[in-house]
């Protein structure tokens, strides 16, 4: 894949780079050279763009303002910084029961519902619910915990900001906000110092997507009287902020009424979370059912204990995904905090039934009756054993097409002679000793900005005597000499990706059959349904063009195993998202392939939820070949450990500069690259997990086809980690 090499720390805050590419990482204190390559011109391994791939703005950065356009990574081309809404209102008792006295001497109860306060609630009345957490002391967890992340978030740090009472404001500047960037799951423990009522429970949340904050799903509460055995209370979703820059906040409340000492609150960090305030309310002491509630009733539900990570709670009951109907629930609506009003809720699932999913119930209180287990799962690496791998066990990543497929550079077209040494481990004679890359994916530079360039890539791919056509020749040649008359090269092929595309040409996406009638993806122009069905269009136009292409091509070494999904993370502004995924892999599995996705780390939400999601075969990038100054060992274990628990693969990722002509350069470079299989020795991916092969654009060529040695042993040195013989120890 396609990598950018970011200039500064805060570039790790970024969601998933619009392009078909790993994002990487890269901190400006590293004692790489990655941005000044001086590579030799027989030996080069990087090749125009292929050098910067990723998003290249930072966001977030202590000190940013938020009055300044460039202090926003995320707001698409050409918006205007926009006008923060109001303040979501701020909890309060939600029902209020009055009493009247007749005439007669008789009393009658009204319960009516309350307004909800624009302004924070006066203590002092009796109505009120007291936050009985203010000012007490709570401590935070991480799921997986990252050092290079938690560098990153400590601009925003907490200070003890979450239980003072004190509401920021809509700046995300705002001092009292503490942000909270990937690492998974994040939990938030406040002790109340003794067992109390609790009528409710309310976490306060701001959105920014503009500046790369975003609402979670779900808050998740759990109470307990002694902070080690946990009790669910219940899930609150996200209800506003889908598909909307506008600056907001959302209280994740629910009811609670019940009697402890400890709650909790956790939720799953898309990018960077900023919470104001952790509120526990009890009884209001005014007249009513809430003037009672919380007495004695017992902590539901059963015992949660085991802790994962950093005081982070396992719950294996727990949701994931939203459901459709819930996701339609967050758009704009008459009665949301902001954005234009959209489609009724009902016209939206009515529409986005023709997708031929299960719509879902809405349930923000849902509570699971499943019986948790007391340990963690344990399932271990994904491997070409696994059905859903469709039997590959090293995938290459070759890019093809526009704007390196011209004989002056040929980086993006490969030919026979280009592909035997990536098919099979060729010694210094040609001469293969056994096969070395069972799969390839192939995918395109950068994203397809419209259908025209889709086209352009799939008649490039399928084009005689190279690339896909060179592939299957190189296979049969090397099948004749290993005497394998019966192997075939597995191949993917990348569904080109829709997130990251320019405004412009979301309205102007191009026709996908001769009508000519084109296709408006932008959700400015047709709404966040209509976007989304467009979509599902061009996919669905996209794989059976696949098809129609590979039937026709005849392939007698190859096998068509699957499709690739091509956005490394969920996209935080696209709230239809995680269903458009659901269609894709429906069409993909309808037809008999494998779903296969490649996230990059820290993009923790859709790993717990891949196979909801409906992926077959998941790698999780680790981005240590991109940033020099991540500590690789601490890393490699973390990713091995997500990989084992996930049970997915991982990718291994060459960094730039291996083929320099300054040796330093290229022995550090190397060292980081070789860092991975030494990973692989020490944590256990070397043999059979999956793994998925970021080479750069051809970057084995140089050193295969090096008479230095300490070029070459690079060639050597991957196969004889694909071969399972790298026994290193030794980190870089």
């Amino acid at each position: 894949m396609q990598k950018m090499v970011l200039t500064t720390a805060t570039a790790v805050l970024l969601a998933c780079s619009p392009l078909f590419a790993v994002n990487a990482f890269a901190d400006n204190t590293s004692t790489s050279s990655t941005s000044t390559s001086t590579s030799s011109s027989t030996t080069t391994n990087t090749v125009g763009t292929d050098t910067l791939q990723g998003i290249d703005t930072s966001v977030l950065r202590p000190g940013a303002d938020p009055n300044n356009p460039s202090s926003y990574a995320f707001l698409p081309p050409g918006m205007a910084i926009p006008t923060p809404g109001h303040r979501t209102e701020w909890p309060q008792a939600p029902l209020v029961s009055t009493s009247t006295s007749s005439s007669t001497g008789s009393t009658s109860n009204t319960t009516v519902q309350v307004a909800p306060a624009l302004s924070a609630p006066n203590p002092n009345d009796s109505n009120t619910e007291p936050d009985i957490a203010l000012g007490k002391p709570y401590t935070i967890g991480t799921q997986w915990p990252d050092a290079q992340f938690a560098k990153s978030e400590a601009g925003y740090a907490d200070k003890g900001q979450l239980t003072d009472g004190k509401f920021a404001t809509l700046s995300y500047s705002d001092p009292q906000y503490t942000g909270f960037l990937r690492q998974g799951g994040r939990s938030i423990t406040v002790d109340l110092g003794s067992v109390q009522p609790v009528d409710s429970v309310s976490l306060d949340v701001m959105q920014n997507l503009g500046a790369g904050i975003d609402f979670p799903q779900r808050v998740t509460y759990y109470a307990s009287d002694d902070g080690t055995t946990w009790h669910k209370l219940g899930s609150a979703v996200t209800t506003q902020g889908g598909g909307s820059y506008v600056p907001q906040t959302q209280p994740y409340t629910i009811d609670t009424h019940v009697q402890a000492r400890y709650i909790r609150a956790q939720f799953e960090d898309n990018v960077f979370t900023f919470v104001d305030q952790f509120s526990v309310y009890g009884p209001a002491q005014g007249n009513g059912p809430s003037a009672n509630q919380g007495q004695g009733n017992p902590l539901p539900g059963p015992a949660l204990s085991t802790m994962m990570g950093n005081n982070y709670l396992y719950d294996p009951s727990e949701p994931k995904l939203l459901t459709v109907q819930q996701e339609v629930q967050t758009f704009a609506s008459p009665t949301g905090p902001a954005g234009q009003p959209g489609p009724s809720q009902g016209q939206s699932m009515s529409a986005l039934s023709s997708l031929g999913l299960p719509m879902g119930a809405s349930s923000t209180n849902a509570q699971s009756g499943v019986n948790p287990t007391s340990t963690l799962p344990n399932p271990g690496y994904l491997t070409s054993s696994d059905p859903g791998t469709g039997g590959i066990k090293n995938l290459y990543l070759a890019y093809t097409g526009a704007p390196f497929n011209t004989p002056a550079n040929s980086a993006g077209r490969y030919t026979v002679s280009d592909w035997l040494p990536y098919v099979a481990h060729l010694d210094a004679s040609g001469n293969p000793q056994g096969w070395l890359f069972d799969g390839v994916l192939f995918g395109p530079y950068g994203t397809p900005q419209n259908t025209s360039v889709i086209n352009n890539w799939l008649t490039d791919l399928f084009s005689p005597n190279i690339n896909l056509s060179a592939l299957n020749q190189a296979v049969g040649q090397l099948k004749q000499q290993l005497n394998n008359p019966n192997y075939v090269e597995k191949v993917v092929i990348n569904i080109p990706g829709m997130d990251g595309i320019s405004p412009a040409n979301e309205s102007n996406y191009g026709s996908i059959d001769s009508s000519g009638q084109n296709l408006d993806l932008n959700p400015a122009d047709v709404g966040q349904v209509q976007s989304e069905l467009n979509k599902a269009k061009v996919i669905q136009w996209f794989i059976q063009t696949v098809q129609n292409d590979w039937k026709s091509a005849g392939f007698s070494n190859l096998q068509l195993a699957g499709f690739y999904w091509q956005p490394e993370s969920i996209n935080a502004a696209d709230p239809l998202e995680p269903t458009l995924i659901q269609y894709t892999s429906n069409l993909v599995h309808q037809n008999g392939y494998k779903f296969y996705w490649i996230p990059f780390y820290g993009s923790n939400y859709g790993l717990d939820e891949w196979k909801q999601l409906g992926f077959d075969d998941v790698m999780s990038q680790a981005g240590v070949a991109f940033n020099f100054g991540i500590n690789a060992q601490a890393r490699l274990q973390s990713v091995s450990q997500m990989a084992k628990f996930y049970h997915i693969g991982l990718e291994m990722e060459q960094p730039y500069n291996t083929t320099s002509t300054n040796a330093a350069i290229a022995q550090n470079a190397m060292n980081h690259f070789y860092d991975y299989f030494t990973g692989g020795y020490v944590y256990g991916y070397e043999g059979n997990a999956e793994k998925a092969w970021y080479i750069n654009s051809k970057g084995l060529t140089g050193p295969y086809q090096s008479t230095n040695p300490f070029y070459h042993a690079q060639y050597d040195n991957v196969a004889k980690f694909i071969d399972g013989q790298w026994t290193s120890t030794t980190f870089y």
